[in-house]
């Protein structure tokens, strides 16, 4: 619900609506002290039917003034009633010789002020009537004196009443078919929320999460809410029940028997877009022929009645068979009342329905296209396995993607990237459980993508990735003798390369304009250059160079340069949606040792192949993240010892040996390693620095006075013993920590959460809590002073002596030590 206004006062809110509604059609005026809107074209010689009502619900009632409805109508104040002396005005604007009709709905402050007015009227010489509808099925037979409330189904009485007055119908005839059609109306609302009405500082609101059944049009609470709230399939369901489920002792109020001809009114209360309320119609009408077996013959639906700016709806079913039963006229008759041409608002939402289709001959399928087979000359196969699993990777990040794509081109565009990507993805994640990867073709997946990307992608987006996928497609099949001769790699940055350039007759984008360009162009010139690493790797870099772009295409061109000051700009979201794609769930890094290199790779592929849909981390696959990507673990010290416990329980689980290069790498990390395990001395070091190994002597010292023995029987296994930097966490919370860049040591489990410990004490400015909530028994504590230590020789050992002197006043490892020997001497180790 929005509670902004561009008229904030209702004072002359009124007067001035009908003043600008009257402009619409000519032959109305306006009568403004009385708020009277009369057709000036009306036929004497006919009925005059006149309604009437608070304002706030437009187009009713004045926007039904007009041939072949009302001859005029009379408003109130927002959501209050028309005064008598306003009511007998409009009487006296449009006399009648046959008579005048009042139809109102049932509300108490209506059926004082209409009835008097009635009374006033016939003793001053008019032939007038009164006709009160209430239609609203959530107000039950027990539960009101008054009777139903009056919904938008009285609008459907206005028209056919106005039909037969303008077919010259007597008195006594519309009136009877005023009444046998308003008593054969079944109507109920439901709301996402309550309206706002301007000038006012109050206002009743529903949660997020919950849907009002019942709803009346003047914010009056319905009789139930529902949380959580249900589908819109549920919620027509339900609504359908009440109306139609004549053996409710409540709700029972009209029956339905099988070939009865029925009408039905959708009205939207003022805040839906149409866009849903298609979507309403659509609803309704399939649940009513395949749970009611019922296929109305007229359907209006649109603004019948509105409640200002509500989210919400009523549904009105009408037993036309019924109510010609109670009164003169044919169901055939009715229906051509129904019918009758108006200038009104009432055109806008039935239009002409004299001669109707059945529904199953308006929805036409279209001619399927055959698809192209694909011969093994002109296709590229690789393993289905590794192809599915990329596939859905792809798929998978995009949807996860999905709301921060969405939020970014709401700020800057037009809010559909987001979506597109991924319904994109959502499809081709069904083409893939429909076996599209089994067998292994890449051209098959490039024919399934360009159908999707055609079929359902709309948009900017979906154009440029529709050719781009349609060249890449064919550019594969033409350059496929590449493949043997070259490599797959050489045919794959051929094809980007071509798709590129087919792309690039399309559109004027280059680099540097912020479009998606930002992204496929370096990677399709990186990947022919240098391979698909190299093109990832420039895809990513791409993508973020956008934040710093001024947008010169697309519909962000529009948001003006000081929109957002200086401020950094998200990404473009076409960009960062493709870096997304090429690079998956993945983080690139070099590697200086492609033995550990490949053996990692295979633990974590055999630790992800065996981990439930619900665990509690994310392990990446080696390949390129932007530098600084890693998020500080200030704060998250207890997730990550979470993860971390989570993570090493399942490395265990899937029995790995312990791998050769581990103690045989030759750099610093696993030389202190070796040492704090007294695997090494510390003497037998080349690179021991006698500078830093004075400088950090002292604390160095009191760890090893700290070092007690381990049980023997403690289990090793593989660890990652770098977890504080390398825990990437969801800014939106969505999805689990992601574990990256892992580092290899056979060591206790334990050992790698005593690492974490051990940077936030010194680097992080952790205190004691930290230590308690790692553990504090005997074992936990060895390991910590341990993991300090190993910490302390890997800079003692480094020669860079100047890059130590720069970074080391970051760290505060005597205050670490500190900590650690306050906690032994509150608890002395044995």
């Amino acid at each position: 619900m929005s509670k902004r206004h561009l008229f904030n006062s209702p004072d002359g809110l009124v007067n001035k609506a009908l003043r600008g509604i009257i402009a619409y059609n000519p032959s109305l005026s306006l009568d403004e002290a009385n708020r009277v809107v009369y057709d000036t074209a009306y036929d004497r010689r006919n009925v005059s039917i006149i309604s009437g009502g608070g304002s706030g619900h437009e187009p009713a009632w004045t926007g039904y003034v007009g041939s072949n409805m009302l001859a005029a109508s009379v408003q109130g104040d927002i959501f209050a009633s028309p005064s008598t002396k306003q009511i007998v005005a409009a009487v006296e604007a449009v006399p009648s010789d046959k008579g005048t009709i009042l139809v109102i709905t049932n509300y108490t402050g209506d059926c004082l002020h209409f009835g008097l007015a009635n009374e006033k009227a016939n003793a001053r010489g008019h032939n007038c009537r009164m006709i009160i509808c209430g239609d609203d099925v959530s107000v039950g037979k027990k539960g009101s004196m008054v009777g139903r409330r009056g919904l938008a189904g009285q609008i459907g009485v206005l028209k056919v009443m106005g039909g037969a007055a303008g077919a010259g119908g007597s008195l006594d005839d519309v009136y009877d078919l005023g009444v046998a059609f308003s008593q054969q109306i079944v109507s109920i609302a439901a709301t996402l929320d309550h309206c706002h009405v301007p000038g006012r500082t109050e206002h009743g609101m529903l949660d997020d999460n919950e849907v009002e059944i019942g709803t009346g049009p003047h914010n009056e609470p319905g009789y139930k809410k529902i949380s959580p709230a249900p589908t819109p399939s549920e919620l027509v369901q339900s609504i359908l029940k009440h109306c139609l489920d004549e053996n409710d002792p409540e709700r029972g109020y009209v029956k339905f028997a099988p070939g009865d001809e029925t009408m039905l009114l959708i009205s939207n209360f003022g805040g839906m877009s149409h866009l849903e309320m298609g979507a309403l119609v659509d609803e309704v009408l399939e649940q009513l022929a395949r749970h009611w077996n019922m296929e109305p013959s007229r359907i209006c639906a649109g603004f019948l009645e509105t409640s200002l700016n509500a989210p919400a709806f009523s549904v009105s079913v009408i037993n036309v068979t019924a109510a010609a039963k109670n009164c003169r006229y044919s169901v055939d008759e009715i229906k051509s009342f129904f019918d009758a041409r108006t200038n009104t608002h009432w055109e806008s939402m039935a239009g002409s329905q004299a001669t109707r289709r059945p529904r199953k001959e308006q929805l036409v399928r279209s001619p399927q296209e055959e698809r192209k087979t694909v011969g093994d000359k002109h296709d590229l196969k690789v393993d289905p396995v590794i192809l599915e699993k990329m596939l859905r990777n792809a798929c998978e990040q995009l949807i996860v993607a999905e709301p921060d794509l969405t939020k970014w081109d709401t700020v800057m565009g037009d809010g559909d990237c987001g979506e597109t990507l991924k319904t994109g993805a959502t499809s081709l994640l069904a083409a893939l459980d429909n076996g599209l990867a089994k067998a292994g073709s890449v051209v098959q997946v490039l024919l399934e993508l360009e159908d999707i990307v055609e079929s359902k992608m709309g948009g900017t987006l979906g154009g440029i990735l529709g050719i781009f996928f349609v060249s890449l497609r064919a550019a594969v099949e033409k350059n496929i003798e590449l493949a043997s001769s070259k490599g797959a790699v050489a045919l794959w940055g051929e094809a980007v390369s071509s798709a590129l350039q087919s792309l690039r007759r399309y559109t004027p984008a280059k680099i540097g304009d912020r479009t998606v360009m930002d992204t496929l162009i370096p990677f399709a010139e990186a990947t022919r250059t240098g391979g698909l690493d190299h093109g990832v790797k420039a895809a990513v870099q791409g993508a973020e160079a956008t934040k710093t772009m001024t947008p010169r295409l697309g519909r962000a061109t529009y948001v003006g340069a000081g929109a957002n000051g200086n401020k950094e700009l998200p990404p473009d979201p076409g960009a960062w949606g493709a870096m997304v794609v090429v690079q998956g769930d993945v983080v690139l890094k070099p590697s200086d040792n492609n033995t550990e290199s490949q053996w990692v790779g295979e633990a974590l592929c055999r630790l992800t192949d065996s981990l439930p849909g619900n665990a509690n981390y994310r392990v990446s696959k080696p390949i390129p993240l932007v530098d600084d990507a890693t998020k500080d673990p200030v704060d998250r010290f207890s997730e990550i010892l979470q993860t971390s416990q989570g993570f090493h329980h399942d490395i265990k689980g899937i029995t790995l040996d312990k791998p050769a290069f581990i103690g045989n790498r030759g750099n610093r990390w696993d030389a202190a390693d070796l040492v704090t395990w007294n695997e090494r001395q510390l003497t037998d070091i080349a690179s021991v620095s006698e500078e830093m190994l004075a400088y950090f002597e002292e604390p160095l010292e009191e760890l090893r006075q700290m070092i007690k023995p381990l049980p023997s029987d403690l289990p090793l296994q593989l660890i990652h013993g770098d977890l504080t930097g390398n825990v990437l966490f969801d800014a939106n919370g969505r999805t689990p920590p992601g574990i990256i860049d892992m580092t290899c040591y056979w060591r206790p489990a334990a050992y790698a959460e005593a690492i974490v410990v051990a940077d936030g004490l010194a680097w992080h400015a952790e205190g004691r809590d930290l230590v308690e909530l790692y553990g504090v028994d005997e074992v936990r504590i060895q390991l910590l002073v341990r993991a300090l230590y190993w910490r302390v020789i890997t800079f003692a050992i480094d020669t860079d002596v100047n890059w130590i002197r720069e970074h080391i006043a970051k760290a505060d490892y005597p205050k670490a030590v500190e900590i650690l020997r306050s906690v032994i001497a509150d608890k002395p180790l044995r």
